[in-house]
């Protein structure tokens, strides 16, 4: 055999196994996939609770009535009518339904802080398997912290 004969067994040797390195490589990693699964969820949360915080009802965004809701329910004396208007607890149950959430799609929304009168919307709904959307922070005469949580 020739020496460039020989050399070109060798390249295509060294090709070969650097092929066959490569698809051991890709087929190793290919089985994990739940940390893209995960983000995609966590993705879904994040855009659900964004969306809701800026919907707009009759007189603002869902945001702006948290903060309102926050305001007169600090104002001395408190403004019951204003409350009731601006405290929108059942308007946040009736966004939470498709297509905003996936049919028969279980969620939490958690209220800390200044949030005025509204409370947690179905607290201790998922248990120990949730997706987590970022918190939403609302200025209001504190802060209030919404948290979203996805069964």
């Amino acid at each position: 055999m020739k020496k460039g004969q020989l050399e070109m067994v060798g390249l295509t040797v060294i090709v070969i196994i650097m092929i066959v390195i490569f698809i051991l490589f890709i087929s190793l990693n290919r089985g994990n996939d739940s940390g893209a699964i995960i983000a995609g969820e966590s993705l879904y949360a994040n855009n659900l609770l964004n969306a809701i915080m800026l919907y707009s009802l009759e007189k603002g965004s869902v945001s702006d009535y948290i903060q309102k809701c926050d305001q007169y329910t600090q104002s001395i004396p408190q403004d019951d009518a204003k409350i009731n208007e601006y405290c929108i607890k059942d308007d946040i149950i009736g966004l939470m339904k498709p297509p905003l959430l996936k049919i028969n799609q279980k969620y939490e929304m958690l209220f800390s802080g200044e949030c005025g009168e509204i409370t947690d919307i179905n607290p201790g709904t998922c248990g120990e398997n949730f997706i987590t959307a970022s918190p939403y922070y609302i200025r209001t005469s504190g802060t209030c912290k919404i948290s979203l949580r996805v069964c």
